[in-house]
């Protein structure tokens, strides 16, 4: 799943681009690709590391193929029980307020505060605060991104970050300059960087639909407020890609065709507060494959997206030792991520250091 960018509104995918090419790009069609593959190479089963929608091509190819899998590996899972994108987005409003909680310490009136502002922004007013700034709905959207953005490795501690500062600070004590202000430098950073949308993964979501929406129900925004009054509007607006949608469908395998065919031993690794594949999309998989077994990443800076081979010992030995040895049961696994001992003292993170210095003063 991609994450959400405020900047990007309905996806409009070009009409040549989506009659000619979905049914040889859906993930049926990727499967079958994957197994001729297979087979040129001469092998007579694969291994397979998958993160993201990969999680849902390696579940489908061993839907389709459960004699040809050795081994499989479903890093930060999609879940198999939706039968539409708008039940992925629909669900994925509430993730993203479980990730708000933690990102707000779980204070009960911060929750309540954000719910407040979204209520009066989403009626087209603008919300003012004590200190007397004025934020609109493009500029609350951006601190609900704020929330779900993921934690870079080696960065600072989200609750040591000047983001986390001004965001309380508004909640708090409804002072607004200092949200405002990281909010224009990050408008800055966001028109020095080009930054396009792929057309690749919604011709694929809306292909591989088992159950479409009609325009109607697409166009419904009240499922969205009523999974999250935080997030309901900030998902719906970025939730409407299969909206006319006239091409051919390729209908990927229900959660009970993938119940039923395949029974190998598949590891499956989900983030507590993964902003891209909701963690209990993870666990769907999980209950969906019964022959599997669950991984679950929790802790320092842990709203991450993929977590195997990204430094977490507990996940790279668990994962190492299955992709060796794919026979040997494996329980399900809670693994706690922990600080990196050369923490903002990598090259790679000087920029990162420099500017959060800057941000730091006054």
């Amino acid at each position: 799943m991609k994450s959400v960018n405020v900047k990007k509104r309905k996806l409009a995918i070009p009409m040549h681009l989506s009659k000619a090419l979905p049914l040889n790009m859906g993930t049926n069609a990727v499967a079958d690709d994957m197994d001729a593959l297979r087979e040129h190479l001469g092998e007579d089963k694969i291994s397979y590391l998958g993160y993201s929608y990969g999680t849902r091509l390696g579940s489908i190819y061993a839907e389709r193929y459960p004699d040809r899998i050795r081994a499989a590996v479903l890093d930060s899972s999609m879940s198999p029980i939706f039968e539409n994108e708008g039940g992925l987005s629909i669900d994925m409003a509430k993730n993203h307020e479980k990730i708000a909680e933690y990102r707000l310490n779980y204070r009960f009136e911060r929750l309540e505060k954000l719910r407040n502002i979204v209520g009066i922004v989403r009626n087209k007013s603008n919300y003012q605060t004590n200190d007397g700034y004025s934020f609109d709905k493009k500029n609350i959207y951006t601190l609900l991104d704020f929330l779900v953005e993921k934690d870079n490795q080696d960065s600072i501690d989200w609750f040591k970050s000047k983001k986390y500062a001004a965001i309380t600070k508004l909640l708090d004590t409804d002072e607004g300059k200092d949200f405002h202000d990281i909010y224009i430098l990050q408008e800055q950073k966001k028109q020095q960087e080009q930054s396009t949308m792929g057309f690749v993964y919604p011709i694929v979501s809306c292909t591989d639909e088992i159950t479409p929406l009609t325009n109607e129900e697409i166009s419904n925004e009240d499922k969205y407020w009523q999974s999250s009054m935080i997030y309901g509007g900030f998902l719906f607006e970025f939730s409407q890609t299969c909206l006319n949608w006239k091409a051919k469908r390729s209908p990927i395998a229900s959660a009970d065709d993938i119940n039923r065919n395949i029974s190998s031993n598949i590891l499956i690794i989900g983030g507590r507060y993964d902003p891209n594949t909701a963690y209990n999309w993870a666990e769907d998989m999980h209950k969906t494959i019964k022959s599997s077994t669950l991984i679950t990443v929790d802790g320092y800076n842990s709203v991450r997206h993929g977590f195997s081979f990204s430094g977490t010992k507990c996940v790279d030995e668990i994962t190492t030792g299955y992709l060796f040895n794919p026979s040997k049961k494996i329980s399900d696994t809670t693994c706690k991520r922990s600080p990196p001992n050369n923490l903002m003292f990598s090259p790679k993170n000087w920029q990162e250091r420099v500017e959060y210095e800057r941000l730091s003063k006054p």
